[in-house]
């Protein structure tokens, strides 16, 4: 007797999750019934990278000005509809957005089974990321499944008490990365890319920016690219670091970014998955931010955490990286072992 498949259904809403879910999507199509859900939380951030996903089955609108507090409202009504609609075996969330943390909470209030990709990671300051931290480690209290980067992720849920199963697997980014860099060519240029976003930095973006463009004045040998994200506190204080050999662009394709990354002679950023990308392409790093929750990649001596005072670092920025480091985030078979460990849930082992 044939069964049918389980289904499990994803749910995610900005560009981050896209690319790391992408690859995790593709590969379980051939195991399970697979649903997949957009949240609309990055609507115009989301056509920059929807071509890695297959077909989305519900894409929810979100209205571009709105609070935290009105997106969850919605989402909550929302997802319970689709939840009821397709009565998946396990949803799945991905790391600490709001999408994901919406989508845990209304599975687990209709006693839905949830998995969570890139469990383990923390900073054990809620405020920073804001409110990223507390989202993930309440996603990971909720989770039957619980699929860690590596080691170090797995301790800190172990040292918790969660109470799910607790499993390593290696970051699904390393996948994706690891799918494309026979396109790219790594290699050292005059080129310095930079990218900010983070909600707990909107008071500093403007100071950040003015090191950044002393920094390029004072060395006209190097062009610096900047993606410019749509965050409104971005936005308005563009004028700060416009120079010469600045050049402000709008968001890019994945595969796009991930070529400008491979050319780059280090990199400028507060966010938290570029901390993995940049370990595969051996780039410096500076972290704009006080806290990570990715310490490996601050270890193996690629990022370092400067927090809104980049001025001294600038010169490490510049010195050569250890191209023999070892990858902490995978090695390229993360959901290999995720979607191996959803079969062994649903057998019952």
């Amino acid at each position: 007797m044939k069964f049918p498949k389980k289904k499990i259904l994803f749910c995610f809403g900005t560009r981050p999750e896209v690319i790391k879910i992408s690859p995790l999507i593709k590969k379980s199509l051939n195991y399970f019934d697979v649903c997949s859900v957009v949240t609309g939380q990055h609507n115009t951030l989301f056509r920059d990278v929807e071509d890695l996903l297959p077909k989305v089955d519900y894409h929810i609108e979100i209205p571009v000005k709105r609070t935290l507090n009105f997106l969850f409202s919605k989402l909550f009504i929302e997802l319970e509809q689709i939840f009821l609609k397709e009565k998946p075996d396990l949803v799945i969330a991905l790391a600490d957005t709001a999408s994901a943390y919406c989508a845990a909470i209304c599975a687990f209030n209709m006693q839905i089974p949830v998995a969570h990709v890139e469990a383990g990671l923390r900073t054990y300051n809620v405020n920073s990321p804001f409110p990223e931290e507390f989202y993930r480690q309440a996603i990971s209290r909720m989770s039957v499944l619980n699929w860690c980067p590596n080691e170090n992720n797995a301790q800190n849920l172990i040292k918790e008490q969660t109470p799910g199963k607790i499993i390593i697997t290696g970051n699904t980014t390393i996948d994706l990365i690891y799918q494309h860099l026979p396109q790219l060519e790594v290699e050292d240029t005059n080129q310095v890319l930079i990218t900010l976003h983070r909600r707990e930095n909107k008071d500093y973006f403007e100071k950040i920016l003015k090191q950044i463009r002393h920094f390029a004045e004072a060395h006209p040998e190097l062009k610096f690219i900047f993606p410019a994200h749509p965050n409104p506190s971005i936005q308005k204080v563009l004028n700060v670091v416009k120079y010469s050999n600045i050049e402000i662009v709008s968001p890019l394709k994945y595969l796009d970014f991930l070529k400008l990354m491979a050319k780059s002679k280090f990199i400028i950023t507060d966010s938290g998955g570029i901390q993995e990308e940049v370990v595969c392409l051996k780039k410096k790093t500076l972290v704009c931010r006080d806290t990570t929750e990715r310490q490996e990649a601050i270890d193996v001596g690629v990022c370092k955490l400067v927090g809104s005072n980049l001025t001294d670092s600038f010169e490490w920025a510049l010195s050569p990286v250890n191209h023999e480091v070892e990858n902490p985030f995978g090695d390229g078979h993360a959901c290999d072992r995720i979607i191996e460990s959803m079969e062994r849930y649903f057998d019952g082992r």
